[in-house]
């Protein structure tokens, strides 16, 4: 099946190099799409997981605003933390062979440790596009 060029920009914005501010609002807002979607999905497998997933995704969802507003570091960081913690549980308790269902919500969690890490990889662009537009920088260069 062939790519279009909407389905090429879009796997590349989400995969590819970010080369611009323009790139890292493109990527934060999409970012921040794909991890309300995963937050979604946690919140749905409550039932099964446990009530512990509703908190991961409302923190989640409330870090994905921050980043999508504020392309906040702090915030990116936070949401790879809150992630890499939802992993951990969910790792554990394959682990601990509770059953497939937590094999499901430990791919979802990865899903959401992936985008978390592309989160801070995208504020931390955003920040230096930012210092690198400022003219007090240019100055100093």
């Amino acid at each position: 099946m062939f790519e279009t060029s909407s389905e090429a920009r879009l796997v590349d914005t989400l995969f590819g190099p970010i080369e611009d501010r323009d790139g890292a609002d493109r990527l934060a807002k999409l970012l921040a799409i794909v991890v309300l979607a995963l937050a979604a999905v946690e919140a749905a497998l409550a039932l099964l997981v446990g009530l512990a997933a509703i908190a991961v995704a409302v923190a989640e969802a409330a870090l994905a605003g921050l980043l999508a507003w504020r392309r906040s570091v702090i915030g990116a960081v936070a949401l790879l933390g809150v992630a890499l913690a939802a992993g951990a549980g969910m790792l554990l308790e394959v682990v601990r062979g509770e059953g497939p269902r937590y094999a499901w919500a430990f791919a979802i969690a990865l899903a959401g440790v992936w985008a978390g890490g592309r989160a801070v990889q995208c504020a931390a662009a955003a920040h230096r596009f930012a210092h690198e537009s400022h003219p007090t920088a240019a100055a100093k260069s």
